[in-house]
């Protein structure tokens, strides 16, 4: 799962390289709003220095983005579905245009302002009472 921030650069690592068919692929990105349908694309750079072993993004939420840089506007908080396809072309928006799917899953996407639920232990000690 590919968890974003809202208004945030995000840091994604994933293992493309391992189902990629062609030398120095570019990826396309597709993130499906569960609420709405509504698709998004956009292509996300690859930035990690052992692409043999894992790929690393970074995937910058903002509004008017740049697509063809990693930047991408993420309407609604909550659950999208993504799907990720190799590519030759660095300009390529088209899925339909693009080459074979390498990756999908899931994405949650929230905003700093969401609290999210963390377990505090009770106190070790132990209240006797006499009686």
């Amino acid at each position: 799962m590919i968890n974003l921030k809202k208004a945030q650069s995000n840091v994604v690592i994933l293992t493309l390289s391992e189902k990629t068919t062609i030398s120095n692929a570019t990826y396309l990105f597709e993130f499906k709003d569960n609420q709405s349908k509504v698709l998004i694309y956009f292509i996300a750079i690859d930035i990690s220095s052992f692409k043999d072993r894992f790929n690393k993004f970074l995937i910058v939420e903002k509004s008017n983005p740049n697509n063809l840089i990693g930047e991408v506007e993420l309407i609604n908080d909550g659950q999208y579905a993504y799907t990720i396809r190799e590519q030759a072309s660095t300009i390529n928006l088209d899925p339909l245009l693009s080459g074979a799917i390498v990756e999908t899953g899931k994405v949650q996407v929230k905003t700093d302002s969401q609290i999210i639920p963390t377990y505090e232990p009770d106190s070790n000690l132990i209240k006797v009472y006499n009686g």
